[in-house]
Formats: C-alpha cells, structure tokens, sequence
C-alpha cells in the first residue's frame, strides 16, 4: 500500500458490510462483516468515517472537515484514515471483498465430556487431600507463599481458558 497515494490521490469509501457495535466506554467497534475485520472507534471519528459514504479522496474529506468545523489534528485524521484502510473499513470504489470462511477446529469436545473429566480430576484431588493428609504450612509465610503459589495457578488457568475461547 503506497500511504502517498493513498492520502493524497485514491478515492475511498465506506466498505458495504459494515455493521457498527453499541457505544461502551465511549468506544464503538466497527466490523466489516464479509471480510472479517474490525477498528475500534470514538464517535467523532466514526463520525469522518461516515463522510465516506460517497467515494472521495482524503484532500477532499479534509476540506469539507474543515468546512464544518470538525476536523482532528492532521496527524490523527491520517492515522485514522490508515487504520481504516488496513481493516478494510475503507475500500476503494468498486472494490470487491473476498468472504473469509469461518475457520472450524479439528476436533470438538462435548460438554459432558469435559464435566465429567473435571469431576474426576477433582474427585481424585480431593481424594488424595484426604489420603495423604498434607501439613498446614507452620508459619505465616509458608501460608502466604502458599496461597500466592495457588493464585498463579488459578491465573493461570483463566489466561489459558481464555487463550482458547
């Protein structure tokens, strides 16, 4: 992608799949549904995005952003401009978007499966608990290190059940 070009010669517009998120922490996220994309967006510059609806070139844009006042700083409008392009949000005019397939995993688990082998993970835990009759830590630290060593454990199973969603 040649940014000179871009910024001062192609014509661009809004891409025609894109569907556009509720506002959350003043954040909307605007996903081009057909390829597969997203930017995330403020609602001032969904608000420039918007003016792409007819095909223009950002020299173009910046002048009627100026006329009416809403301009961001030329940097931002550019960084904008950019990001929007990278994400397919912005395409040139006739652009035909190619579909990205869904991608399916190789293997599938059923629920039952995975409850029934957590079950037996914990039945055997709680079995060897009792069996073996671990010491209670005899000193406060022992008792803190302890529990901070169970905390990164724990963390580090939600990154990881996060890291496969």
């Amino acid at each position: 992608m040649e940014i000179n070009l871009l910024l001062t010669a192609k014509k661009l517009q809004l891409a025609p799949h894109i569907t556009l998120s509720e506002e959350a922490g003043g954040i909307r996220t605007a996903k081009n549904t057909t390829e597969r994309t997203y930017l995330a967006v403020t609602a001032h510059q969904w608000r420039i995005l918007n003016l792409f609806q007819t095909p223009q070139t950002v020299p173009a844009l910046f002048e009627s952003l100026l006329e009416q006042r809403l301009c961001p700083p030329l940097g931002e409008l550019y960084e904008l401009v950019l990001k929007a392009v990278r994400a397919h949000i912005l395409v040139e005019p006739g652009h035909t978007a190619t579909p990205v397939p869904a991608s399916n995993w190789g293997f599938a688990l059923r629920p039952g499966a995975v409850r029934h082998a957590v079950s037996l993970l914990a039945a055997v835990g709680l079995g060897l608990t009792l069996a073996l009759q671990p010491e209670v830590p005899p000193t406060f630290f022992d008792a803190l290190i302890s529990l901070l060593a169970l905390g990164l454990v724990w963390l580090t199973g939600r990154l990881l059940a996060a890291a496969i969603l």
